[in-house]
């Protein structure tokens, strides 16, 4: 959504890409699980951002390029995603962060936007929203310590029907 820090960060790490002898900071780390296979290598620099950049992100010190290579079963896909950083090059430090990152985009704001269709809630006043998001959040963690195998939406429809189950989910 950063065209112009996109090309920026892209042509920074041009010369490691195209010449592998360079050399540049890195960390791999390779796991299976869900059926796939994956490995992620996490690539940083030392920002060196035009000025227009450098003013939009004044506290930049590093790029991160992490590269995802996904085999499941015989298909196998590659990806990119850059990152700005206000860390220093310590590439094992970043690839803790994003995973820690994308850990809490998973587990709870994808739940969100899925269970409460959060990203399409249109309300227009900030602190009416804060308010609301917090109580999504409450509900959710009510809705993921209630013992009933079921899924959050699942438990949400029968709470909207049932007084007693609704009851049970606020108060145990």
């Amino acid at each position: 959504n950063q065209p112009k820090l996109r090309e920026a960060i892209e042509e920074q790490f041009k010369p490691y890409w195209e010449q592998e002898t360079l050399e540049i900071a890195s960390y791999s780390e390779s796991n299976k699980g869900h059926g796939r296979e994956e490995c992620r290598s996490v690539f940083q620099l030392a920002a060196n951002l035009p000025k227009e950049l450098k003013k939009k992100w004044p506290s930049a010190k590093t790029i991160i390029a992490v590269e995802r290579e996904r085999k499941k079963g015989d298909r196998t896909s590659f990806d990119t995603h850059y990152y700005l950083s206000s860390l220093a090059v310590e590439p094992e430090l970043a690839y803790r962060a994003i995973r820690q990152h994308w850990h809490i985009e998973n587990k709870q704001h994808w739940v969100l936007d899925v269970t409460f269709k959060e990203d399409s809630c249109r309300i227009g006043d900030r602190e009416n929203a804060k308010k609301m998001a917090l109580l999504r959040r409450i509900v959710l963690n009510l809705l993921e310590q209630h013992p009933l195998k079921a899924s959050k939406p699942s438990k949400m429809r029968k709470a909207a029907w049932n007084d007693d189950f609704r009851a049970e989910l606020f108060f145990g």
